[in-house]
Order: C-alpha cells, then sequence, then structure tokens
C-alpha cells in the first residue's frame, strides 16, 4: 500500500521544486495538445500561504470567481 502519492514532491529525498514545476508543465502540455484539450488547477499551500489571510474574506472573493455552485467553493466552505 503506497502512504505517500508519487505526485508528493515536498519533504521526498531525491524529489525537488524544479521536478514538480517540470512534471507540472509536462501535464499541461499534453492536455493542452490533445483536441479540446484544457486544464484547471488549484495550487494552495493553506498552511502557509494564508496564515496571514482573513478567510471570510478569501471565501467571498473564491464565491465572486466561481459562483457558489461551484464544486471546489463547496468543498472548501464546508470543510
Amino acid at each position: 500500500m503506497e502512504v505517500i502519492p508519487t505526485e508528493q514532491y515536498g519533504f521526498i529525498p531525491g524529489k525537488s521544486m524544479v521536478q514538480a514545476v517540470q512534471s507540472v508543465l509536462e501535464y499541461i502540455e499534453d492536455s493542452i495538445n490533445k483536441p479540446k484539450g484544457h486544464v484547471f488547477a488549484a495550487l494552495i499551500d493553506y498552511k502557509k500561504a494564508f496564515d496571514g489571510i482573513n478567510r471570510n474574506i478569501l471565501m467571498q472573493k473564491l464565491e465572486a470567481v466561481l459562483g457558489p455552485e461551484d464544486q471546489f467553493y463547496n468543498l472548501k466552505r464546508t470543510s
């Protein structure tokens, strides 16, 4: 049973941020080169990036951009 996914790059010996960025860029390139290909991504480190941010304002901004029916917005709102 795999505990740490292969997509995990942080705190893994032999893996780096450069490799993580390369992996994401390869995925994006592969996806957009397909017919009708598109990519959606949310790369957020909640523990570090948002320690000093008013979460109520952040959720208002997300709702304004994504809409109240968006799956990501509802997932974060209920967690």
